[in-house]
């Protein structure tokens, strides 16, 4: 075979690969994407900014020095890929209200996270303001869903998971890697606006724990949007997903 056809083959599978590749971006109607590799404004090493990765300008942030969380360049608990991480005491990221105001259900969560601890009512993430409220939380074991009304939905441990989360009144669902977990049936009818990562809406609930990734979608996905993002994060963080 000779070097020309060799070098045209390898940049058609190359090619090939990259068209295979998913990102956040693939899925239409996305709101928010934040991914800990991208978009970080360091001070010192913490983080008081985390830029929205979708376009849309919903960029989260923490102007107080003491309350910025860390940001961890390689963390094994995500394959050695980045993460931020709150201590539980006073550190959290926000934004009061979304570019385009609130987002009625149905909507969709993605995160990528790890709890360090299961003690205590820790809000990994939740609305920017009391008056449109959505959150995914954990009472010690117990991992929640609320939107106005809290439903449980798995049990919390301190593994790192890839957990999609659909608000839509009756009919919200869950899947932890995967894995459907007790329906949360009527977790209320809350839109969502804005977002505080590692705290609850009024500041209080901190997360002793990291995110790796977050995504926000302003309508409820289909399996066959669900299970590539899985399959990506179980890729990228060396985790496991199984086909919805």
């Amino acid at each position: 075979m000779s070097l020309w056809l060799k070098s045209r083959i390898s940049r058609w599978i190359s090619s090939s690969n990259s068209a295979r590749r998913f990102s956040p971006l693939d899925i239409p109607n996305l709101v928010a994407w934040y991914r800990a590799d991208l978009g970080i404004t360091l001070n010192g090493a913490d983080v008081s900014d985390w830029a929205d990765q979708s376009g849309n300008g919903n960029h989260i942030s923490q102007a107080t020095a003491a309350n910025q969380p860390l940001f961890n360049a390689s963390d094994v608990d995500f394959n050695n890929n980045s993460s931020v991480e709150g201590d539980g005491v006073s550190e959290l990221l926000r934004r009061t209200a979304f570019v385009t105001g609130a987002i009625p259900q149905p909507n969709t969560l993605v995160i990528v996270y790890k709890m360090n601890d299961n003690v205590g009512v820790q809000n990994l993430c939740n609305s920017g303001t009391a008056s449109a409220r959505q959150a995914l939380f954990a009472v010690d074991t117990d991992f929640r869903m609320f939107a106005d009304t809290a439903q449980s939905i798995h049990t919390a441990d301190t593994n790192t998971h890839t957990l999609i989360g659909l608000f839509n009144g009756a009919s919200s669902n869950s899947w932890l890697d995967g894995v459907a977990g007790t329906p949360a049936g009527t977790v209320g009818t809350e839109a969502m606006n804005g977002l505080t990562l590692f705290a609850n809406d009024i500041s209080l609930a901190w997360v002793n724990g990291k995110i790796a990734e977050f995504a926000v979608y302003d309508r409820d996905l289909t399996n066959a949007e669900k299970n590539p993002f899985g399959n990506y994060a179980a890729d990228r963080y060396g985790l496991t997903w199984t086909d919805i």
